[in-house]
């Protein structure tokens, strides 16, 4: 959803991920990008702060082990650059 520029519905489907999931990290980094690059940049940095694994800072990582869509990478990576 989010690669297609669906990002309010990605948001909300990421959300209820977590509901259920509370410890998915995958949906809370991807979360924090979602939010960060909607221009919500003060959840994001909340959610972002609950990202407990120091692997999702690799953009290398998350495009070669978690297989995540480019725009969210370069999300992630001007998320990075910023905070």
């Amino acid at each position: 959803l989010f690669q297609l520029g669906r990002d309010a519905e990605a948001i909300r489907e990421f959300r209820k991920i977590l509901i259920k999931y509370p410890s998915f990290t995958d949906a809370r980094a991807a979360l924090a990008v979602a939010l960060w690059m909607a221009g919500n940049r003060s959840d994001a940095e909340t959610a972002w702060y609950r990202v407990e694994d120091s692997r999702y800072s690799s953009l290398t990582w998350l495009e070669e082990s978690r297989h995540w869509p480019p725009r969210l990478v370069k999300g992630m990576g001007d998320f990075l650059n910023f905070s």
